[in-house]
This record gives structure tokens, C-alpha cells and sequence, in this order.
């Protein structure tokens, strides 16, 4: 995948740099968390044509230090599992440091259960896979609103 220069993805690692976005920069800064490299992909693809910055992560420790590593982080994205880590406690995690950060979580069909459902914060909506590139555009312009 070609990556516009506005749009940059990145993995951060320890130790590694953000790197500074274009001054005409309009789009918004969101990380994808998820164990699913095609899902990420998929994700990374859509919300990088609608001109944000995207970063991820396959575990949730990475991710949760790339939310808080970021100057900005405006949108994290969370499955039902990130790398050995539950998407809820990630979540969980997530607001106890952010507490207005905007979360979206994709709700694997095979992991997600009402019971898990029922742990996610009142303001945390859900968008269940298989999803389509509208309805996560729909689901993104409406968090990020």
C-alpha cells in the first residue's frame, strides 16, 4: 500500500517518533488497535482515504502507549481482543488516562458477548463485523463530530 504523505501510518515501537504531519494537515490523528493485520489494513486504508493519520498497533500495551505517546490522539479504534489483551480492558485503560478520548469498538461476532458488551462505557458505541468502508466512515465522522 502507497501511503500519501498526509497521511502517514506508523507502528510506534519504544523509543521511536511520530512523525510531523504536513502544515495543510486537516484530518485527525486515530489508532487502530487490533490483532487482525487484515482488519488493520482494511481500516488503515479506508480511514487514510478520508485524510487522517493513522497509527496502530497488534497488542494492546503498544497501543495504549501510542494513544498516550501521541500529542494528539483524537480516535482510538479497539476489537474484541488486541494481542493477548482484552479490546475492554484496553478500553478501560484507555479512559482512565483520557477520559474524553473518543473509542470505537469493532465487536468480533465470534468474541464480543453481551456480557463483554455490557462492560464498555455508555459512550463507547459499537460497530459489529463484518462492517463495510461507509458504515466505519459513518461511525468515525460521528465520533469525531
Amino acid at each position: 500500500m502507497v501511503v500519501p504523505p498526509l497521511a502517514c501510518h506508523s507502528r510506534m515501537s519504544p523509543g521511536s517518533k511520530v512523525t510531523t504531519m504536513s502544515p495543510g494537515f486537516v484530518g485527525r490523528f486515530i489508532v487502530v488497535a487490533d490483532e487482525d493485520k487484515t482488519v488493520v489494513g482494511l481500516v488503515i486504508e479506508t480511514l487514510l482515504t478520508e485524510g487522517h493519520a493513522v497509527f496502530y498497533a497488534y497488542d494492546g500495551v503498544s497501543a495504549i502507549q501510542l494513544a498516550l505517546g501521541l500529542k494528539v490522539c483524537d480516535l482510538v479504534i479497539s476489537n474484541t481482543r488486541v494481542g493477548g489483551v482484552a479490546g475492554i480492558d484496553l478500553i478501560h485503560e484507555l479512559r482512565e488516562h483520557l477520559p474524553r478520548l473518543a473509542i470505537l469498538y469493532l465487536a468480533n461476532a465470534a468474541r464480543s458477548t453481551p456480557d463483554v458488551e455490557a462492560r464498555l462505557p455508555r459512550n463507547v458505541p459499537i460497530l459489529r463485523e463484518p462492517f463495510n468502508a461507509g458504515q466505519l466512515c459513518a461511525a468515525v465522522r460521528y465520533l469525531l463530530a
